[in-house]
């Protein structure tokens, strides 16, 4: 490790924040820190961390055609072993995918730029509200179901 890795600090006598051992004045609250010195301590930089992976538009728009692919092959596979799942596959999928595309791009015009991340976040967002949609369109289903029955119920006691 080189010298210049090594920074001696001391504490400021004020408010107590570390100081490079050099300076006159505190960082903080800007105090004499010549008077009254604590120990002197030796403390390594530590070079900053690499940054985040985030990958280029370019892979993004590879890993959505990848994607888009599986999608499509999980649809055929559906379709030839129980056509109902490919229904539901579509009503989730195909709703979503507008509406992710329609955001996008009027993020793009409003922005300019729209990263991979916002775009997943928004697919995933739209799918989860379709879901949500189905599963309360289903609920309401059930209910209207229950009620109807009560009625013919009620109906037939009558007669």
């Amino acid at each position: 490790m080189s010298d210049s890795a090594v920074l001696q600090l001391k504490p400021c006598p004020h408010c107590g924040a570390d100081c490079d051992a050099r300076d006159k004045r505190c960082w903080l609250c800007h105090a004499d820190v010549t008077e009254n010195a604590g120990e002197i301590v030796d403390a390594v930089v530590v070079p900053e961390a690499p940054p985040h992976y985030a990958p280029t538009d370019t892979l993004f728009a590879v890993m959505a055609g990848i994607l888009a692919v599986l999608i499509v092959l999980v649809g055929i596979g559906s379709a030839v072993s129980e056509p109902g799942l490919t229904v539901m596959l579509l009503i989730v999928v195909v709703p979503a995918l507008i509406a992710t595309l329609v955001r996008i791009q009027a993020r793009k015009g409003r922005v300019g730029y729209v990263s991979w991340g916002e775009k997943l976040a928004t697919f995933l967002i739209s799918a989860s509200i379709t879901v949500g949609i189905l599963g309360l369109l289903g609920i309401a289903c059930i209910i209207a179901l229950i009620v109807f029955c009560f009625y013919e119920l009620a109906n037939l006691n009558t007669h």
